[in-house]
């Protein structure tokens, strides 16, 4: 197995969610759709196993179909095998997920900045064309929950993470 870069290898460890916000494409807005205060947790492994899980804030055990309905809509979560490629960007060949869509490949771009992680996602657009998140300025203001959809885009998340441990 190839070794990880420095950078790459820098990223390995437990990660606790300090915030993830969506940027809409259209407006540039960006929102906390799991509110101000989600939860979840990020752990990279040396053997190359990514495993993820978001939730939003104040969840509320269920009572009805409709409320283990939204259950599923306030979190996500995924696990894969990851590669690292170049100096700020890795792929994880997602082999279980919460929601069947994101099974293969998804792509991140990260950096680090002491015990802070954060991760980018592709812009993604109509016409299925992607523009790398690093490449547009990333805005960090505090938003509302927003549960709109843009139009024409899919949001672009930006999470940040800080290190709990190797």
């Amino acid at each position: 197995m190839p070794q990880l870069t420095s950078n790459a290898a820098g990223v390995v460890g437990t990660w606790q969610l300090l915030s993830i916000q969506f940027e809409f494409a259209d407006t540039g807005e960006c929102v906390d759709v799991y509110g101000p205060d989600p939860s979840g947790f990020l752990i990279l492994t040396n053997g190359r196993r990514l495993m993820g899980i978001v939730t939003a804030a104040g969840r509320a055990i269920p009572k009805t179909e409709a409320d283990r309905a939204d259950l599923f809509e306030s979190m996500m979560a995924y696990s894969g095998k990851y590669r690292v490629e170049g100096e700020n960007k890795f792929v994880t060949a997602v082999d279980v997920a919460w929601h069947p869509a994101w099974s293969g490949e998804q792509t991140r771009f990260f950096a680090l900045e002491g015990d802070v992680l954060s991760i980018t996602t592709p812009q993604q657009c109509a016409g299925g064309e992607a523009e790398p998140a690093a490449s547009r300025q990333q805005k960090q203001v505090k938003g509302s929950t927003d549960d709109r959809q843009p139009a024409l885009e899919a949001p672009s998340p930006r999470i940040d993470l800080g290190r709990l441990g190797p």
